[in-house]
C-alpha cells in the first residue's frame, strides 16, 4: 500500500493512512493561534492521525503539528516522504 494517493479534487499527493510524513506548511486553519502569520515553509515532521471512522469524510485523517494546539487539515500541507518506523533497539545500542 502506497504511504501517498492522489486527491484529484485537490489535484495533489496527500497521506493515504495516519503515520509521521515530512510536510511543509501552505497555510492554517482557522482558530490556529497565529493565524495571521504565515506558516515558515520548512519542512518539519508532522503526524497524520485518524480523526474520525469514516474514510470518505474530508476530515478523516488530520494533521498535528508539534507546538501548535489545533490539528490541521491534509491540504493546508505540501507532502514529502513518509518517516519509517525506528526498526527495534538492540542490545548492542545504547
Amino acid at each position: 500500500m502506497s504511504a501517498h494517493r492522489y486527491d484529484k479534487k485537490r489535484r495533489t499527493l496527500v497521506p493515504s493512512f495516519p503515520g509521521h510524513y515530512w510536510a511543509r506548511w501552505k497555510i492554517k486553519d482557522p482558530g490556529t493561534a497565529e493565524e495571521d502569520d504565515p506558516p515558515g515553509g520548512q519542512w518539519e515532521v508532522v503526524q497524520v492521525f485518524e480523526n474520525c471512522i469514516d474514510p470518505e469524510d474530508g476530515e478523516y485523517l488530520m494533521v498535528s503539528v508539534p507546538g501548535v494546539e489545533r490539528s490541521q487539515s491534509i491540504e493546508n500541507f505540501h507532502w514529502g516522504t513518509r518517516v519509517p518506523e525506528p526498526r527495534e533497539a538492540t542490545p548492542n545500542e545504547n
